[in-house]
């Protein structure tokens, strides 16, 4: 499965819900060792297609990732369609806990070859 930096950032903010007590903010470009614009780029696609909710831009109603000045993350999360997307590409089931989510989204990307997001995500159950 190939995964465009869309599907890495989603696949990062689903990751990040799955605690307990999520942070939105360790959500970012640095984490997740991309480009800066590409991942204004990703924020702003997500929100618009549904899968994510709660980015503000500043200034407020930015669409253009090349005139976002900054992104607030403190208030993002995965939609209901964003989390059933998520767990339909990497097969999870449903039911499980969390912790076991997040372990067995870990184990497939590392298995897929995306070490740096397959460390984001095994860093939220540690």
């Amino acid at each position: 499965m190939e995964l465009d930096i869309k599907h890495q950032v989603l696949f990062a903010i689903y990751s990040e819900y799955q605690k307990d007590i999520p942070n939105m903010q360790n959500v970012n470009f640095k984490s997740l060792d991309m480009d800066s614009l590409a991942f204004r780029v990703a924020l702003l696609k997500l929100q618009n297609e549904g899968l994510i909710d709660g980015l503000v831009t500043c200034p407020p109603g930015t669409r253009l990732a090349e005139k976002v000045k900054a992104l607030l993350m403190e208030g993002v999360m995965p939609t209901r369609e964003g989390i059933e997307y998520v767990e339909r590409k990497l097969e999870v089931a449903r039911d499980l806990s969390g912790r076991e989510k997040l372990k067995l989204v870990s184990d497939k990307l590392g298995r897929l070859g995306y070490e740096i997001l397959k460390e984001f995500v095994a860093a939220q159950f540690k």
